[in-house]
């Protein structure tokens, strides 16, 4: 039985979303998740300190933004997913290239509009991803 070649698939994958896909922008918060909120019983306050280098604040840091440019394919909700109470008229289903990881709550531009993620699927048939299917709304 031979083996199936997911490496070949993917790229096959991202080509075609080079080709007949739509780039957008993905934006994520960088280092944000780097700080864990504690609190200080003695001084009763919090305080966040940085899993990373142990540096300690005492006002929430803020997270850097960071744009991706991927490539998506827009896809239509099927007639089962609009009728349930998930999906709502305005908002996005789109199939993004394994190029970066989209997150729930991670925002995304399309045609100019701001969308914030909040269903996020791997496509990963074997140890190789080929694409994200992610729902945002505006």
């Amino acid at each position: 039985m031979s083996k199936f070649d997911y490496e070949k698939i993917s790229k096959v994958v991202v080509s075609k979303m080079e080709q007949f896909g739509t780039e957008i922008t993905l934006i994520k918060s960088s280092g944000e998740d780097l700080w864990d909120k504690k609190f200080n019983a003695i001084e009763a306050r919090d305080y966040w300190e940085n899993s990373d280098t142990g540096e300690i604040v005492y006002t929430q840091p803020d997270a850097d933004l960071v744009d991706y440019r991927i490539n998506s394919l827009e896809s239509d909700f099927t007639t089962k997913e609009l009728k349930s109470d998930l999906i709502k008229i305005t908002d996005i289903k789109l199939y993004l290239d394994p190029s970066e990881e989209p997150e729930k709550d991670d925002i995304i531009i399309k045609d100019s509009i701001s969308y914030k993620l909040y269903f996020v699927k791997k496509i990963q048939p074997a140890d190789k991803i080929l694409m994200y299917l992610i729902y945002g709304r505006n």
